[in-house]
């Protein structure tokens, strides 16, 4: 082996890690870049969460209290039994 085949297999080797320096400077550089967008991501869930609880600890207080309930639902069933004598009355014919 000639001295310019070694110096160009030297160059040709150099050049090869000088580029695989890079591809590995990169990657690592883009996996960290998103490990800080999946942060940014668990600190709008954790909002989100606590904003869902907020809503649901809301909803749980406005809730009728179930003696509200019940009176609806009979006041239901007795203004289908108004309009049932009401339809009732309307029809012609015997009683």
């Amino acid at each position: 082996m000639s001295i310019p085949d070694f110096l160009v297999m030297v160059a040709a080797f150099t050049a090869g890690l000088s580029v695989l320096f890079l591809v590995i400077a990169g990657g690592i550089k883009w996996v960290g870049g998103s490990r800080t967008g999946v942060g940014e991501l668990r600190e709008e869930v954790e909002l989100l969460r606590g904003e869902v609880e907020r809503l649901r600890s809301g909803v749980e207080q406005s809730a009728y209290p179930p003696e509200l309930d019940d009176t609806q639902s009979r006041l239901d069933f007795a203004e289908r039994l108004l309009a049932q004598l009401k339809t009732r009355e309307g029809l012609p014919g015997p009683r």
